[in-house]
């Protein structure tokens, strides 16, 4: 199982370097990830169509190939109900002519999709095109064997446009080997209780149908109770299933698909139940509904959801479009209807002809070179952000206006950026604590300064005030350490503490020393201009004035004590 479940790994996914093998992955997946691993699950429980007495080519074939023999024992005495195991899907003829059907049908689709058709029906073609892929990849190997070995193969669709409900399409209609597979890993072992199947001899059968007939009461309970577990084994099932395809959908594009695949399948479990209580209502009135308004609205309903969940995941992320390239030849004619979900320029405007197939291919080429174009971009943006960082830290605002301002795609910036924030490699927390540091230490910028030019940088507010309190701590108390100065001895400043107040005021002492030939009035200008451009208070402002005036007077008094 678990070489099952890595061989889609060896085809390439969307993203890869060369052409995307979406239509190989899918068929890969579904014979053997999903086929393949349940029915030898099944086989180990004592399940499915390999518990039979097969030789060893008979059981690497059933195992191998995406088919499922006819239930054994159902031709002359029909085994307990198995969906439609039991059923024969015709000989190597039937099947063969059925694969030719299929390849037709979709020559047909393609055709249909060249008309320029709405998406909704664009969808319904993609539903179409997948029924006939999995219907003639089954009926393919199903025919060889049948012809080779004489083996009765179960049918795998059956005209699933017909059905008239959900519960008919999903049981005897669509995708039946999957059907099959499902039913004999997660159905049959919840209804029965256990997991490892226990075969029931004719006789202790017999024995059950001539027991005595259990009380109303608790014959209405046993109902209830099978009621519910026939609804979480069908829940199961979908969840499963859904589960499956999510997996699909990570082999063919390196993701999940945010639960819209999951989405579609466990939707089915309310409509399943609202379409019997709907169905019941109506049987109570005596309401016949015709069977094709039934098909109609069971079609509808199942295309609605397929639109907003299945195939617009597969839009989002290029599955359709790699579909076609997988295709090739006419197939992406597909590509030319009116709501284009690929986002490509390519539908002719008015007056203009339909281009050919080879001008849609050219059209197609262009698109990858664009695809391939944006991912060098991002790759290049963040080159180009890591030698910024290089030379300095820098905020997220001035990486992102100096990679604009290089020419870089909007969303390969913010790739980028968001890249690197990831890793650790650049932060607004780390630049601000920085840039603070920084101002302060060279320049003696103040609080407000530096929370200013934080701000214009794009440093959120919690950032900026987190730098300067571990900068300056709470606050710059530089009016407190002014007044402890002046309640110290000389000898105690020497010894004091160079904090960021004490170092204010050593380079206030500098400057002011450095106008000392200048006027009083304009030396007193020039201190304050020089402390405002740096963003400190007036008050801090007022007071170094204060302290340097008065060290002047000091030092001018202790010159004529002695002189004298």
């Amino acid at each position: 199982m678990a070489l099952f479940f890595w061989a889609p790994l060896l085809f390439n996914r969307i993203g890869a370097a060369t052409e995307p093998d979406i239509i190989t992955i899918v068929l890969v997946e579904f014979a053997l990830t999903w086929l393949a691993s349940y029915k030898a699950l099944a086989w180990a429980c004592g399940r499915g169509p390999l518990a039979r007495p097969w030789s060893l080519p008979q059981f690497c074939a059933v195992l191998l190939a995406p088919i499922t023999p006819v239930a054994a024992g159902t031709a002359a005495a029909p085994a307990p109900r198995r969906g439609r195991q039991g059923e024969h899907a015709g000989g190597a003829g039937a099947m063969a002519g059925a694969f030719a059907a299929k390849v037709a049908l979709m020559a047909v689709g393609i055709a249909v999709l060249r008309t320029n058709p709405p998406l909704l029906v664009v969808d319904l073609l993609y539903t179409l095109g997948l029924y006939a892929i999995l219907s003639f990849t089954m009926d393919g190997p199903a025919a060889g064997l049948s012809a080779a070995i004489g083996m009765a193969v179960a049918p795998h669709f059956d005209e699933p446009y017909l059905s008239t409900s959900l519960a008919d399409f999903w049981s005897r209609r669509w995708d039946l080997a999957a059907g099959n597979a499902l039913r004999m890993v997660v159905f049959e072992p919840i209804m029965e209780g256990r997991l490892v199947h226990v075969e029931t001899s004719k006789q202790a059968a017999a024995e059950q149908r001539q027991a005595p007939s259990a009380p109303a009461h608790s014959a209405a309970g046993a109902v209830q109770a099978r009621r519910r577990r026939r609804l979480l084994a069908t829940t199961a099932c979908f969840l499963v299933s859904g589960a499956m395809h999510e997996l699909q959908f990570v082999y063919m594009t390196g993701r999940w698909s945010r639960g819209l695949m999951l989405a579609f399948f466990l939707a089915q479990v309310p409509m399943l139940s609202l379409e019997r209580s709907l169905a019941a209502a109506l049987g109570r009135t005596g309401i016949r509904v015709p069977a094709p308004l039934r098909t109609l609205a069971t079609l509808g309903s199942l295309l609605l959801l397929s639109h907003w969940t299945f195939w617009a995941a597969a839009h989002r992320w290029g599955v359709t479009t790699a579909s076609l390239h997988s295709a090739g030849g006419a197939a992406p004619a597909a590509l030319y209807h009116r709501h284009n979900p690929f986002n490509l320029s390519v539908y002719p405007r008015e007056g203009e002809e339909l281009p050919g197939v080879q001008q849609i291919m050219e059209s197609m080429d262009e698109m990858d070179e664009q695809r391939k174009k944006s991912e060098r971009g991002y790759e290049e943006a963040k080159s180009a952000a890591l030698k910024l960082l290089a030379s300095r830290p820098h905020s997220r605002k001035e990486l992102k206006a100096k990679l604009r301002e290089r020419g870089f795609e909007l969303h390969d910036v913010r790739g980028a950026l968001d890249r690197l924030a990831a890793v650790g490699l650049q932060s607004d927390a780390e630049f601000a604590d920085t840039f603070a540091r920084s101002k302060w230490r060279q320049s003696k910028w103040g609080p407000r300064r530096i929370e200013g030019e934080l701000h214009h940088r794009g440093v959120s507010v919690e950032l900026a005030t987190a730098a300067i309190n571990a900068v300056f701590g709470e606050g710059l108390n530089l009016r407190q350490h002014l007044e402890q100065l002046e309640e110290e001895e000389e000898e105690a400043l020497s010894s004091y503490a160079a904090g960021p107040e004490q170092q204010l005021l050593e380079d206030a002492r500098r400057q002011w020393a450095r106008m000392e030939r200048l006027p009083e009035d304009a030396r007193r200008r020039r201190l304050v201009a020089w402390l405002q451009r740096r963003g400190h208070r007036w008050d801090d402002i007022r007071g170094l004035l204060h302290q340097l005036e008065k060290e002047d007077a000091r030092h001018a008094l202790d010159g004529t004590v002695d002189d004298a």
